[in-house]
């Protein structure tokens, strides 16, 4: 069976900032206490297997400031898509599926990876390390290792 993961991050320090965002949204979901070493993002999930995979328009709609969704299959990699309020300011997928099978594809993805990070550096989100520890795994060929270092690429940045 595949497993699929989807989370949250609020760029905040106020946990209460998410508590409003989820509240607003009619949605039931859970914040995650943040460690020590990353408050920069409070992570939080919601309920809705009907949205596996891919943002809840309501959490999206009712966003006030930068919110990351990560999502993750154990069969084809993990999506990091990022809003501004509610406009899509970057997409980052880390398709591993594609490796050595749709080339074209996997070249527009990366095309779209570049520009995305140009985005967030740009903007402050993140920074360069942040932003160099995500090309790394994308260039990952394992489920896995790409989910796990792209999630833990947010995470160190203070």
């Amino acid at each position: 069976m595949s497993e699929f993961n989807d989370s949250y991050h609020v760029l905040t320090a106020d946990s209460r900032d998410v508590a409003r965002l989820i509240r607003r949204s009619g949605r039931y979901g859970m914040i995650l206490s943040p460690s020590a070493s990353s408050t920069r993002f409070i992570a939080f999930v919601v309920e809705g297997l009907d949205e596996a995979g891919g943002p809840s328009d309501a959490i999206v709609d009712h966003n006030e400031k930068i919110l990351v969704h990560y999502s993750f299959s154990d069969e084809a990699g993990c999506w990091l898509r990022v809003f501004d309020g509610g406009d899509e300011i970057a997409d980052l997928p880390f398709e591993t599926s594609l490796t050595g099978r749709d080339e074209p594809l996997a070249a527009l993805r990366e095309t779209t990876r570049t520009h995305s990070l140009a985005v967030l550096l740009n903007r402050g989100v993140i920074d360069q390390e942040t932003a160099v520890h995500l090309k790394v795994a994308a260039r990952q060929t394992d489920p896995r290792t790409v989910g796990l270092q792209v999630a833990t690429a947010l995470v160190p940045y203070k």
